[in-house]
């Protein structure tokens, strides 16, 4: 089974890196940590990885 997700959006990418620093410093590996700079750009990335366990999950 796939990692979970952990995605963060803001339009500052300054705030992204560094949230997304401070959760792998935090959780290491436990989570994969993904970022996006609009709630569209998050939208559309999270379509993208349900479409993918899907197809993940699908497999015989």
């Amino acid at each position: 089974m796939p990692k979970p997700v952990i995605l963060c959006a803001d339009d500052e990418s300054v705030v992204l890196n560094s949230l997304k620093i401070q959760l792998r410093n935090k959780f290491k590996d436990a989570f994969i940590y993904e970022i996006a700079e609009s709630a569209d750009r998050a939208a559309i990335d999270r379509a993208k990885r349900e479409a993918n366990l899907h197809s993940y999950l699908s497999k015989p």
